[in-house]
């Protein structure tokens, strides 16, 4: 979907740079002029425009400079994202699933897969104030979690990356600052089940270019 995107833009005029980071930025009652760096080469780049739309997630730099608070119910709960390779057909050639949980008494997750069938991730939901992440979530039990997990001998099975993320739910208490408006992650964070995240990013700007 992105690439199509991309595409899409770029016949339309845009001008998309990847490899690039906000260094700084301003604005006025009349426009917002940012400072960008080429994180390829670290040639910087002042650009000036009537608006700016951020973008940035989550954890926004440009939301906590402006000084914009988020209301809710905050974290809900800390899981720890094992990504693997692995040959999944068999397991799921007649079960037409999108995901599934796993509950046993090793772990509490949450299973997803690529529709390639040969990689995916689990999930795991841990306290940060009882567990030690860096034993429970070791290589070795890592790797002994999605064998678990998927009925996989461990020998099957390749480890690819280890990412701890928090689920949360809040919304900024406001979605403008002037001439700089937030969206999407950086606007509001829901739990991820169903992927609506993404749906309301693109919502949101869709919503506010209209306007």
């Amino acid at each position: 979907l992105e690439e199509i995107v991309r595409d899409a833009a770029i016949k339309r005029g845009a001008d998309l740079r990847f490899f690039t980071e906000l260094i700084d930025f301003s604005q006025n009652s009349h426009s917002v002029t940012a400072v960008i760096k080429n994180r390829q080469n670290n040639e910087k780049q002042t650009i000036k425009a009537r608006y700016m739309i951020a973008a940035d997630g989550n954890r926004s730099g440009i939301r906590e400079r402006l000084g914009i608070k988020c209301l809710g119910l905050g974290t809900i709960l800390h899981s720890m994202e094992i990504g693997f390779q692995a040959d999944l057909r068999q397991l799921l050639a007649h079960r037409p699933l999108a995901f599934a949980w796993v509950k046993n008494e090793a772990m509490d997750a949450y299973l997803s897969w690529q529709s390639s069938l040969d990689e995916g991730a689990l999930s795991v939901v841990y306290d940060p104030e009882k567990d030690d992440i860096a034993i429970r979530f070791s290589d070795d039990q890592a790797i002994s979690m999605l064998s678990s997990a998927l009925g996989l001998p461990a020998l099957a099975i390749k480890l690819k990356h280890k990412d701890p993320w928090s689920m949360a739910s809040w919304t900024a208490e406001r979605y403008q600052d002037e001439k700089i408006f937030l969206v999407g992650d950086a606007a509001h964070v829901t739990p991820p089940g169903g992927g609506f995240g993404a749906n309301m990013g693109i919502q949101d700007t869709h919503n506010l270019c209209a306007k």
